[in-house]
Order: structure tokens, then sequence, then C-alpha cells
């Protein structure tokens, strides 16, 4: 069992409190989730008016992270399967919403680096049951063996009336022992005994990346001073496109200010004059802005032109398209292998045997006219036979059955050029 009390435990639970709200502070971002303008990243507003004109811009303007969140949840969580026989399994399955768990689970590890779930039975109703670990997670380590994860970490905060407690349960990992402290004061304050309940079944998780400090991380918490960048330089172009956006009537001269208007003519002597002073150039702050949209999608893959103006051509494209496909499979290979295991986890609570695999399945929508492009491209080099073309491209016409796809290439095998098949298929690729 875990020695809470040892140094080296005890050294890796130091920063937990100060990692969490760092964990909580990132959510906040990443789901758009601010209550309250980032003052800290913006010049101090001196007058009541400029406090005003801040809420009523912040008002206006949203953090990116949704934004973000949204699209890879989109690319990576196409379809959730698994195999199976159908009956009991199917039904049990279905009532635990694996699709709905598994953006969950993703959202998690995007954010905080790592993702856990757990099956256990519940006390009050003998059933079986799939939770997802919120809160603050981290994983603890054998102190001879850092790369070897002994046990799990859990915190969240408590709120009441009164004050703010921290709830915490450790989950050993080898021995299936789960302790559990309630109403702490600090995260880290661990000297009273726990509840301690034996031969319970561990928690799965994955961790989807490690900082520098050999906790996980998520990519979204990496990129939050970049998301924190654009959101307050978002703000900046609000700011200073609504102090200039109209021309500015400037008067040298004695003017009665009740006589201005759109249909009247100034009249004044001869020493005076007016001018319309023209709103400043936004280019420079719009470009720099740009440049941070665009290091932020690189920094997480994001497909080519989701953030910025304008949208790259050709080999840039492809390549941006390509690392966000690999990005999102790779998560989804992520969410396959827990899912699984929790999945097996309740079947046997559940008395269900022979456990079937889950597959999350990216979608396939993004990488479609990519991939017949690149189809399309092998056959009118050469490098392919026409079967082959057809049959690769199919996939994504789930309108045409094996037997119309096997009919169409017997009819079709010879003399078809790459833009019949281009045609036939409505029009997808390059050609």
């Amino acid at each position: 069992m875990i020695d809470v009390t040892d140094n080296v435990v005890r050294a890796a639970l130091a920063s937990v409190e100060a990692r969490a709200r760092q964990h909580a502070e990132a959510y906040d971002w990443a789901l758009g989730r601010l209550t309250a303008p980032p003052v800290e990243l913006l010049p101090p507003a001196q007058t009541d008016e400029g406090k005003l004109e801040l809420q009523r811009i912040w008002r206006q303007s949203q953090t990116l992270g949704p934004r973000i969140i949204d699209r890879i949840v989109w690319g990576t969580i196409g379809e959730v399967n698994w195999g199976g026989e159908g009956g009991r399994v199917d039904a049990e399955l279905e009532a635990l919403q694996l699709d709905l768990l598994a953006q969950r689970l993703l959202i998690d590890a995007l954010v905080g680096g790592v993702a856990a779930a757990w099956a256990y039975v519940d006390e009050r109703t003998n059933t079986p049951r799939v939770s997802r670990l919120s809160g603050y997670l981290q994983p603890l380590t054998d102190p001879d063996d850092v790369d070897r994860v002994v046990a799990l970490y859990q915190a969240w905060m408590a709120e009441d009336v009164r004050s703010s407690r921290w709830n915490v349960r450790i989950y050993d990992l080898e021995e299936g022992t789960l302790r559990e402290w309630r109403g702490l004061r600090t995260p880290t304050n661990l000297a009273a005994p726990p509840a301690e309940y034996p031969n319970v079944r561990p928690p799965r998780y994955r961790m989807l990346h490690l900082g520098d400090d050999g906790l996980p991380q998520g990519p979204l918490a990496a990129a939050l001073p970049v998301l924190k960048a654009e959101y307050a330089q978002q703000m900046r172009i609000a700011r200073v496109a609504e102090q200039s956006a109209w021309p500015v009537l400037a008067i040298r001269g004695q003017l009665d200010v009740g006589k201005r208007g759109p249909a009247r003519v100034l009249q004044l002597s001869e020493q005076g004059s007016a001018e319309y002073l023209r709103p400043g150039d936004l280019s420079q702050l719009q470009g720099q802005h740009d440049r941070i949209l665009e290091r932020l999608r690189e920094d997480l893959s994001l497909p080519g032109g989701f953030l910025g103006r304008q949208t790259p051509s050709g080999e840039a494209l492809r390549e941006a398209n390509l690392k966000f496909v690999q990005a999102c499979s790779s998560y989804a290979r992520l969410l396959s292998g827990l899912l699984t295991e929790v999945v097996a986890d309740y079947a046997d609570l559940a008395g269900i045997r022979n456990p079937p695999e889950v597959s999350v399945v990216i979608n396939r929508e993004f990488d479609r006219a990519e991939r017949i492009g690149s189809v399309l491209e092998l056959y009118r080099e050469g490098l392919i036979p026409l079967p082959v073309a057809v049959n690769e491209i199919s996939v994504y016409l789930p309108t045409w059955s094996d037997e119309e796809v096997a009919a169409w290439i017997a009819q079709n095998e010879r003399g078809i050029t790459p833009e019949d098949l281009a045609r036939a298929i409505g029009g997808g690729g390059n050609a």
C-alpha cells in the first residue's frame, strides 16, 4: 500500500493545491467559463468610463477554447462502436452512453492531460455503474521506479454555505484499496485517518501528455498562454475599433453645437476651419492577431485555416489537415483503449461474459475529400488499378453497396479516366 507519509510521496503532492487551481483555470478558458474580464492581461482602466468600456467589450468577446474543443471532439469521435451478439450486451452498453462518456473523457485529456473512468457497484442500488473521475487527477509513482504508477490521486472542492473544503481520494492500483478524506482545509493535509474501502476495483486511466515536471498536462493547458494572448488581442482590437469606428469632426473656430447634423451646412468665420479625422489603421493589430491564431492552430494541430482569416492552399493545407487527422487518430486510440478496459470491468461486475472491444472511429467527413483526392492522384499516375481505387473511395460513399461497387467496376474497368471516376463519385478529389 502506498504510504502518504513517505517523503517522496509528500514531495509529489506538495504543489497539488497550486496545480489544482491552474487546472481549474485551464478548464475555465477551455470551456468559456470566464466570469470577469481578464484585467491582468490588459492595460488598466483609469476612469469609470474606461471601466464601463472594458465591461462592454468583454461581453462581446469569447475565448477560443470552446471552438477548439468542439472541433477536436468532432474530428475525433465520429462513432463509438463495439462488437458482441446483441441482446443484453447492447442494451447494457447503450445505457452507459459511451459516446457521451468518450466526449467528456476527451475533454479531460485535452485540458488536464489525463482521463480516468471507474466501474463500481453503487451501494444505494446495488447495481454496477461507470463514472468519470472529475476534479484534479495526479498519478503517484513508486519511489524506487518513477515510471511505474502505483496509485491515482483525486482532489475536488466541495462548496457549502460556510466554507470551501477539499475531498481527496487515493486509489491504490495494485492493492485495490480506496482511501478517502473529506472536508479538508487543504488537499495535502492527509494526517487524519481516512475512510478505507478494501477490495475496490481500481479505475482505468490514460495520460495524454506530460509537462516538463513529468506530470500530466493537456495540450490546451500547455497552450493557455497563447490562448490568453489571443483573447487579449481580440479585446484590444475591439477597443481600438470602437474608439475609431467613425470619423471625428475637428473644428477650429466658434460653432453652435446644436446646429450640427447630417443635413446641415457648417458656417464658420473666415479664420475657422473644419475637417474629419479618419479612423486609424487596424491592419497591424489584425496582422499580429493572425500570427497568434496561426501559432495556436499549429500548437494544437488544428486543420488549415480553422482559426485564421486566410486558408492556406496546396501543400501547406494538406500538411495541416494531415496533422489534424493524425492527432484525432491518436486521441481515438487512447479513448478506445480506455473505454475497452472500463467496459470489461463493468461487464465483470454485471456478470456479462466475453465483453466486447470498444472502438472510437474518427470522423471520416473531414478527410473524405483529402483521401479521395489522393486515391485519384495515385490512379492517374497508374500506381493503383481501378478496382483498388474504387474500393478505397467507396468507404466514404455509404450509399454504394458492395454489389453496386463490384458492378460499376466490372462495367467501367476499361477506358475509365480519373475525371470519369471523380464525376461518378460526385466531383470529389482534385481531378
